[in-house]
């Protein structure tokens, strides 16, 4: 995930160990998760869903690019920052696809 550049795509800086305890130091994003958003305001109208939306396929289409499969897209794993930006996270059970641009699940 860190060689992933892309801008609807929670940026990951470095990862490790530190004795038993794994780290991973990603890009701080000030905002809300797409849950928070819908719990607050209920269903959104179509041209704010849209809004959302293509930002967030666009960061999936990257990661699928570079062969990466993210496998838990979900509400809380789309952050929308406080300027409104759209930001996919939480990569944890993605998969790397044995092809570039196989999506199939594993």
């Amino acid at each position: 995930m860190a060689r992933l550049s892309h801008p609807n795509i929670v940026g990951v800086y470095d990862q490790g160990a530190d004795g038993q305890y794994l780290y991973l130091a990603m890009e701080y994003v000030p905002g809300r998760t797409l849950r928070a958003l819908m719990r607050e305001r209920g269903w959104l109208p179509w041209q704010e869903a849209l809004a959302i939306i293509d930002p967030m396929l666009a960061g999936l289409g990257a990661a699928h690019q570079a062969g990466i499969v993210h496998r838990d897209v979900k509400p809380e794993n789309v952050l929308i920052t406080d300027d409104g930006r759209v930001k996919v996270v939480d990569f944890g059970l993605a998969r790397a696809s044995a092809a570039v641009g196989n999506t199939r699940p594993a």
